[in-house]
């Protein structure tokens, strides 16, 4: 459902300023588990897409159009939530939220709190885009978890002292791990207890990518991986870009070689130190980036096989065909198949209401 109004709040901005009970209350009368709004004013246009999280969560695609150079200075109100970040892209955006100024780049994520009273200046530049997606909890869920992971714990502490805070010291990048599960969430047409349930597993999915992330750093920054090399913490960033390009990139796979040239590393370094820290090897992870990309395109698109092989990067149909049956244990057409009758039955069930 569309909506052309007003449904954010005066000075709202990429913070979670967003008046989500409005949003709440639009799905709830429509019995709808998807909300899609517009807003518009001088500074440009915000199109949000919002997801229903069941019990626990609230989640929200926003993308930004700004058509002019804008300040928005704002004092957090009263609130009680916490929110998980996934900034896919960030033109040129900058923030002070009480004095500390932040510049946020694309494909980056984190959980914040921006406590009540904070003041905040979002800085957004003309002809910029941004596109971030957020998952919204109440403070007391986020609690509830007790997962003994220290970081959280302070975060938590943080929190109940209402003071404005970070999950993570640094942004963890967003990983096409990370991309596949979010997803997943936008696609779910599951209603009810089962709902809550699926919700549920998929933020802590998203949760455990962020510290395993985080902990494989902590643990791989300045400290011998083998006894033949040493990353330190120029490698690291230089792998996660290398990382990132395979992500976003459908060109043909390159090699090492033109990997180490293009970005100055070392070939042993970057071999040994890409699987230490990403988890798999460059070219299996590679592979498997498009895997993801092929699965997505033959469930939800009507492209010819031929077309989705050389649009993922690979030089011929038959090289695709090999490597997506060696991967997901059957052909191309078959899984598009499947998958078709699959979607049918769950847009069926998410449609079905039952009569007395």
């Amino acid at each position: 459902m569309n909506h052309e109004q007003d449904i954010l709040e005066p000075g709202s901005s990429l913070h979670s300023y967003y008046d989500l009970g409005k949003v709440k209350k639009i799905m709830q009368e429509e019995d709808s588990m998807w909300l899609q709004t517009v807003y518009r004013e001088r500074m440009g246009e915000v199109r949000s897409f919002y997801i229903d999280g069941g019990r626990d969560f609230m989640f929200a695609d926003y993308r930004q159009s700004i058509e002019r150079n804008t300040l928005i200075k704002t004092e957090v109100q009263d609130h009680t939530t916490v929110e998980m970040s996934f900034m896919m892209r960030m033109d040129n955006l900058t923030d002070r939220v009480n004095g500390k100024l932040t510049t946020y780049n694309s494909m980056r994520q984190n959980m914040h709190y921006v406590a009540p009273g904070s003041s905040v200046e979002l800085y957004c530049r003309k002809d910029a885009s941004y596109h971030n997606f957020d998952v919204y909890l109440d403070m007391k869920t986020l609690i509830k978890w007790e997962l003994n992971y220290r970081p959280l714990d302070n975060f938590i502490n943080a929190i109940q002292q209402k003071q404005t805070a970070n999950l993570f010291k640094e942004e963890i990048p967003v990983t096409a791990a990370t991309q596949c599960v979010l997803n997943e969430i936008k696609r779910c047409s599951m209603t009810g207890i089962a709902r809550n349930i699926y919700m549920k597993g998929k933020v802590f999915e998203l949760l455990a990518h962020q510290i395993n992330h985080s902990e494989r750093k902590e643990k791989l920054t300045g400290k011998q991986i083998t006894s033949n090399f040493q990353l330190e913490e120029y490698d690291l960033d230089i792998i996660q870009k290398i990382a990132r390009d395979i992500e976003s990139n459908s060109k043909p796979f390159a090699t090492i070689q033109d990997f180490s040239r293009f970005y100055g590393i070392n070939e042993h370094k970057l071999k040994n130190g890409f699987k230490a820290i990403i988890g798999k090897p460059i070219f299996e992870y590679a592979e498997s980036i498009r895997m993801d990309k092929a699965r997505n395109l033959l469930m939800h698109s009507s492209k010819p096989i031929k077309e989705i092989a050389y649009e993922i990067g690979y030089k011929t149909p038959i090289a695709f065909t090999v490597a997506f049956k060696r991967h997901c244990g059957m052909l191309p057409k078959d899984f598009r198949a499947e998958g078709k009758s699959s979607i049918v039955i769950d847009n069926f069930l998410a449609n079905y209401r039952t009569t007395d």
